[in-house]
This record gives structure tokens, C-alpha cells and sequence, in this order.
């Protein structure tokens, strides 16, 4: 499999697919959503199932009468519900969040008994970035969901960070787990779990990958950061994936990318039943479309 190192290819690769996506948008009610869907339409990437007020929708509907579907919704909440029914009925693959609060979505996903989230699974956010000045692209976690990873939870993001490079492309994944500091200390224990991490991946917890860390972002990212500082590390500077120590470190890196970095960004939500789709209401057409194109590659899977 050829590697996907920029959003556009992600798109492209769906379009080989003998059978697309099928989106739950939940409210959709704003441009930017139906903007992002329309072009998840006209790509050929995805069909929709719309669900909310479905007056707002039969511009879209009319366009593509075969490849949407309307779900009158009184309410957010009851979108949601209806939502999470209908990929349990194993009517759409992944979820898209439009005009609904994050906390009554993950509501709906998180309802036992008839929720989307499998017990024992780690529900987490995973974001990529595509950044002018690198030939490939860059993934984090969690910069949206889980405050502070305890061990259990960090084990999952390794393990669905290394699943989504693998979708991308990339056989061994490297993976760099950030902090501060470059030493394991006991003073910040969270570089303790950094350290159980590195000895269950070299007992092959997740297949083929490099994982290592504690280190910095520039040794993370900068394959000359190493050599001065006289650090040898598999990562060698070229990391894959960034495990973020915590949700305040990884929201705001992954912000000052696209703000200050010209990054192009998507994210979404892993550990349910499918992916989910939990873009900011604030953020672009092109942001929401890319996380689109993102969680239908992973659907597909």
C-alpha cells in the first residue's frame, strides 16, 4: 500500500473502494458541515444519513435523491439516539457531530446498554495534522478527550495510534512520547508509564513499531536534535505519532499548528463501535471534511 502523506490521498484511496462509507450526520445543520458532506457526496467518498431537522436538508437530499437519507430529529439529543441506532443497525460506519453539543453525543455513544462504546474499550481522540514543511503526515493523541491517560488508557492510544499509521501506510510505526523532560523520573510519573510502555511494545504488544520516550517535541520531530544532544533513539527525529503526556499539552500543540504553523488538521474519536467524527462547530469546511475523509478510511477497515 502506497502511503498517504496528505489529505488528498485519503479521498482518492476511497474512491477504489467497491463500496463507500455511509455517514449518520447528527444536526447538520450548519454550511460548514453540509458544505464538508456535500463534498464527501460529490468526491463519491461517502453516502449520508441526515438527522435532525430535515427541512434544512432537501437542497442536499434533491441533489443526491439515491445516496441521502432524512431523519426527522425533535431535538439534539433524540438526533444522537437515532444516530447511534442506526450504526448499530448497521445502517452507517461512522458518526459526524454538526450543530449538537460534544457532551449530548457523547451521551448517546457512551448509553449502556445500547451505546457504541464495547466494554473494556478506551474511547480516545486521535488528530492529524499535514504540515507545509513535512513530506508526511503527523498524528497525535489526546487532544480532546482524556485529561490526564492513566496507564490503561495511554496502552490504548499506542495501540490505535499505531492502527491508524498502519491505514496510512506505514508498516512501522514511530512513535514518540512526549514530555519535558528526556530522563524517566519519579518525579513525573507519568514518564514511568512512558517506560512500561517501551518494555511491553519490545515484548510485541503491538506488532511492529517504535515507540520511545520520554523526549522533547524538536527530538521528536528533527532528526538533528538527536545528534546534538548525543541521543540515540529508534525514532531518529522522524516520529510518526505523538503520544501527548496530557490533554492541556496535546490541545494546545495540536492548535498551534493550524494556527501558527499552517497546518491542515483533522481529528476524530477511536474505541467505539466506529469512528466518530467530533469537530469544534468553530472549525473550517475543509477541517470537517478532512476528518471525514479520515474516519471513512478508517471505517473501511
Amino acid at each position: 500500500m502506497e502511503m498517504i502523506t496528505q489529505f488528498e490521498q485519503m479521498a482518492a484511496q476511497l474512491r477504489q473502494r467497491p463500496q463507500r462509507s455511509r455517514i449518520a450526520a447528527v444536526c447538520p445543520d450548519d454550511n460548514h458541515s453540509q458544505q464538508a458532506l456535500l463534498q464527501a457526496l460529490r468526491q463519491n467518498v461517502a453516502d449520508v444519513v441526515m438527522i435532525g431537522r430535515t427541512s434544512l436538508y432537501q437542497t442536499i437530499a434533491r441533489e443526491f435523491p439515491d445516496r441521502v437519507r432524512c431523519i426527522e430529529a425533535a431535538d439534539p439529543v433524540q438526533a444522537a439516539t437515532e444516530a447511534v441506532a442506526a450504526v448499530r443497525r448497521g445502517e452507517a460506519d461512522l458518526l459526524f457531530k454538526g450543530l449538537i453539543a460534544s457532551d449530548d453525543l457523547l451521551r448517546a455513544i457512551l448509553h449502556k446498554p445500547d451505546g457504541l462504546l464495547p466494554a473494556g474499550q478506551v474511547l480516545t481522540h486521535i488528530a492529524v495534522a499535514q504540515l507545509p514543511d513535512r513530506e508526511r503526515l503527523l498524528l497525535l493523541s489526546d487532544v480532546a478527550v482524556i485529561p490526564y491517560p492513566n496507564l490503561a488508557q495511554r496502552q490504548a492510544q499506542v495501540g490505535y495510534l499505531a492502527d491508524a499509521c498502519r491505514r496510512l501506510g506505514i508498516s512501522t510505526p514511530r512513535i514518540a512520547m512526549l514530555h519535558c523532560t528526556e530522563k524517566v523520573s519519579d518525579k513525573f510519573p507519568l514518564t514511568l508509564d512512558y517506560q512500561t510502555l517501551k518494555q511491553q511494545a519490545a515484548q510485541g504488544q503491538w506488532g511492529d513499531i517504535l515507540i520511545d520516550g520520554p523526549m522533547d517535541l524538536t527530538t521528536a520531530c528533527q532528526p538533528q536534535a538527536g545528534k546534538i544532544k548525543h541521543i540515540d533513539s529508534a525514532i531518529g527525529g522522524e516520529a510518526d505519532a505523538l503520544l501527548m503526556p496530557d490533554i492541556e499539552a496535546g490541545n494546545i500543540l495540536y492548535k498551534a499548528l493550524s494556527l501558527f504553523g499552517g497546518a491542515r488538521v483533522a481529528g476524530i474519536l477511536q474505541g467505539a463501535s466506529c469512528p466518530v467524527v467530533l469537530t469544534s462547530r468553530g472549525d473550517s469546511t475543509e477541517a470537517k471534511f478532512n476528518s471525514l475523509a479520515f474516519a471513512a478510511l478508517m471505517a473501511a477497515h
